[in-house]
């Protein structure tokens, strides 16, 4: 039987490419990091938003003609 051999040898990555990885990952991490933070507080204001919806819904649902809902 014949031994299998690669077709060709791997050569590592150079230095620079691989440093420039690695800053790359830094930032996205940072920037996924700095991304929930942000995103916190505008969660409680949608929380916010939807029982203010619900309120007017129920108001709106009492109103007489179509104007007043409107208004609502």
């Amino acid at each position: 039987m014949r031994s299998v051999r690669p077709l060709a040898h791997r050569t590592e990555e150079p230095l620079e490419l691989q440093a420039k990885a690695l800053d790359q990952l830094r930032y996205i991490r940072r920037t996924i990091e700095d991304a929930g933070s942000f995103t916190s507080v505008p969660g409680w204001g949608q929380v916010v938003i939807g029982l203010t919806a619900l309120l007017a819904a129920w108001i709106a649902a009492r109103q007489r003609t179509e104007t007043a809902r409107l208004v609502t």
